[in-house]
């Protein structure tokens, strides 16, 4: 009997430790796991959206002389740095070929105008032995053979195309003139411009040369006026949008370091910045103008320059850390929008924390500040949402179990832990 009794307890136990471990492991399964996760607040703030970018300095006019004829420098009156004015005289190719060319052409101008004036002297006495037969013709007399008068009067057309001909040669004469005129003209190179002699790139005794399709002339000098400056930025692709005409802007100058010069937009790229020869990688690039309102006297064209526009401004409105954001197909918490396009069930929004859970919300987003960027829809000051880490962002569920974590990996000390 004792025996029996000491059987029926054991089997007894056995369940009970059974049923246990079965529940035990139903409880487990079915548990969800908590992740840890870094948290912030909505948060309502001043922001300002601005679009940073690279360039160099240059002056809003500026003038490269080349030579626009070939030849040797024989005199050079300016130096670099040098104030000019316009029409000031900088440089002397030598003149005397083209002064050998001009006394040829002249003397071809005389002797083609003497050739014109014998053509009209035989035009005229032809014509008037052309007049006295048609005259006898005319009478019927029978004082000239028909041929006689058809002759006179071939000779009296040949001689007017010769006058012509001889008249055609005269302009000719008389434009190769100009040009050698021109060309000797053109050895005395002044200033087209008031400004500063910024550049000069030649010697006496080099020579000149002058440009062709596929190779540039020789830069002789460059001038520029240094009254207005101008610093032109390369503006990436996808900032060039949010740039405007006379949106304010802040230069920064390496030659000048902790000195920052305010300008504002004064001119936008419509096409992109050729760039040399490259592979379809290769970043797409506008040009920016910033006019500097009040430029250093010692800037000078060609200094690196960085710039930040302004391109957005709130006084006050509630804003959420950038990485916060995420998107998410919002089809799989409701059916009826399974047969939506990707486009319209991917939205953009972030996780609330809500009751230990993170759950997902929809926003409308604004500017773009540094860290931080403006909700226009969605959101009230105050609510707490997901920030990280960004795996964490990456693999979150909506409805996913959550707990702020105390020390984020970055070390800093949350600010709601």
């Amino acid at each position: 009997m004792y025996l029996l009794k000491r059987k029926k307890l054991w089997i007894i136990g056995v369940l009970i430790v059974l049923v246990g471990a079965s529940v035990a492991f139903y409880l487990s399964k079915n548990r969800q796991k908590v992740i840890e996760v870094q948290a912030d607040q909505v948060k309502k703030q001043r922001l300002v959206s601005k679009v940073t970018a690279s360039g160099k300095i240059q002056p809003k006019k500026k003038v490269d002389i080349s030579a626009s004829i070939p030849g040797k420098i024989v005199n050079l009156a300016v130096e670099e740095g040098d104030p000019v004015e316009k029409g000031q005289f900088l440089l002397q190719i030598d003149s005397l070929p083209y002064q050998a060319y001009l006394a040829n052409a002249k003397a071809a101008l005389s002797m083609t105008r003497s050739e014109l004036d014998s053509a009209r002297a035989s035009l005229k006495q032809i014509e008037q032995t052309y007049l006295r037969k048609e005259k006898m013709i005319q009478s019927g007399e029978g004082l000239i053979s028909q041929d006689e008068y058809d002759r006179s009067r071939s000779d009296f057309e040949v001689q007017k195309a010769r006058v012509q001909s001889a008249q055609h040669a005269v302009e000719q004469s008389v434009a190769n003139v100009q040009r050698a005129q021109d060309d000797l003209d053109k050895t005395r190179v002044i200033s087209p411009m008031s400004g500063i002699v910024v550049r000069k790139a030649v010697e006496e005794g080099e020579v000149a040369v002058i440009g062709t399709m596929n190779n540039p002339g020789t830069v002789l000098l460059t001038v520029a006026d240094l009254s207005v400056i101008e610093a032109e930025l390369e503006v990436d692709e996808t900032d060039i949008g949010a740039v405007r005409m006379g949106q304010q802007a802040t230069v920064t100058v390496d030659a000048f370091p902790g000195k920052k010069f305010q300008g504002e937009v004064s001119e936008i790229g419509n096409s992109p910045i050729l760039k040399g020869t490259g592979t379809g990688e290769e970043a797409t690039d506008f040009k920016v103008t910033i006019t500097l309102n009040s430029p250093d006297p010692g800037l000078r064209p060609g200094l690196t320059a960085d710039g930040e526009i302004t391109t957005g401004m709130r006084e006050s409105c509630l804003t959420i850390p950038i990485q916060a954001l995420v998107v998410r197909d919002i089809s799989k918490k409701n059916e009826k929008l399974k047969n939506l396009s990707k486009e319209q069930r991917e939205k953009e929004g972030v996780f609330l924390i809500q009751n230990g859970k993170a759950i997902f919300h929809p926003v409308k987003t604004g500017i773009l500040g540094e860290m931080d960027i403006e909700v226009a829809e969605g959101l009230k000051e105050g609510e707490q949402l997901v920030t990280g880490s960004y795996q964490t962002l990456r693999e979150l569920k909506d409805s996913d179990a959550v707990k702020i974590e105390k020390e984020p990996k970055d070390g800093k000390k949350n600010s709601e832990s």
